[in-house]
């Protein structure tokens, strides 16, 4: 059994426009996936799973007073802290260590880009 918070619910209506234009500029390619194979049991069993967990990714966005986010938890703000501050801080100080060049750092992926590198 389903149950939908009022909040989870209002949080999918602003995200509904998203979604049906997702859904169209997708309807193509369900389309030849639909008449290409049969539907199965088992297709039926991954149709709810994604639903399943587009409810459950709703309920994360409607709550985000929880402080329950990728990099920063409330309850547990090392990794945040360590990714940030310490591992940043330790590549740029081996890229300079070892006299590569490079030319920004990237906080989003806890790296320093070096000249020529990717």
């Amino acid at each position: 059994d389903i149950v939908i918070s009022k909040r989870t619910f209002y949080t999918f209506l602003v995200y509904l426009p998203a979604i049906v234009v997702s859904l169209v500029l997708l309807l193509p390619v369900i389309i030849i996936l639909y008449f290409t194979r049969s539907i199965n049991g088992n297709d039926m069993r991954q149709a709810k799973i994604m639903l399943l967990r587009l409810l459950a990714f709703l309920e994360n966005l409607s709550h985000p007073d929880e402080c329950i986010e990728g990099d920063f938890w409330c309850q547990d703000p090392l990794p945040f802290i360590a990714k940030n501050h310490i591992q940043v801080s330790s590549r740029l100080l081996a890229s300079i260590k070892s006299g590569v060049e490079w030319k920004k750092i990237d906080f989003a992926i806890g790296k320093v880009v070096e000249v020529g590198g990717d």
